[in-house]
């Protein structure tokens, strides 16, 4: 069996190079899906079996499970156009504010948690993670403020963000 390091050489790029055709070109996302699919594999690698298939396309079967999990989850919900405007192009509804005190109040906590959480990340991801979620820079303009390699950004960020999840999980409403 392969090391880790072997297997993650061999079979990143062949990820990559999927999931930046299965995303349409979005180069950030298909590196953050690759990421996330490196992790995935990795992590589930004694779970192999190669009498079943080749490695990469094991690999290749992850990342589509990924992309198709996150697919789902950025789905927008959409509206007809004739939900708002009549035939003679006149608007059939007025626009109402969904606003209420509870939805406020509870918009505000989970702000609060989140920046709760944005603060208890240890230095070396806090400064990263209020640059790409706060400041909202892409990971390029991260790396060249920092002056830090591109790869060690998308490490940093994907560790900021399971650390952010595993704190956002005991937020409770």
């Amino acid at each position: 069996m392969k090391n880790y390091n072997e297997v993650y050489r061999e079979l990143q790029p062949k990820v990559l190079g999927f999931l930046v055709k299965f995303t349409n070109g979005d180069i950030e996302l298909a590196e953050d899906l690759t990421s996330i699919t490196m992790e995935k594999v990795l992590f589930n690698l004694e779970k192999y079996d190669e009498s079943k298939s080749k490695m990469s396309t094991w690999a290749i079967n992850i990342a589509k499970n990924v992309a198709i999990d996150n697919t789902r989850k950025r789905r927008l919900k959409t509206a007809s156009i004739h939900d708002y405007v009549d035939d003679q192009g006149n608007e059939t509804l007025q626009a109402t504010s969904s606003v209420t005190p509870y939805s406020e109040m509870v918009s505000k906590q989970i702000g609060h948690g989140i920046e709760l959480a944005l603060s208890k990340l240890p230095m070396n991801y806090k400064d990263i993670a209020d640059l790409y979620f706060k400041k909202e820079l892409s990971y390029e303009e991260i790396s060249d403020e920092l002056q830090k390699p591109l790869g060690t950004i998308k490490a940093s960020i994907h560790r900021a963000r399971q650390l952010l999840q595993e704190s956002l999980k005991s937020v409770k409403l």
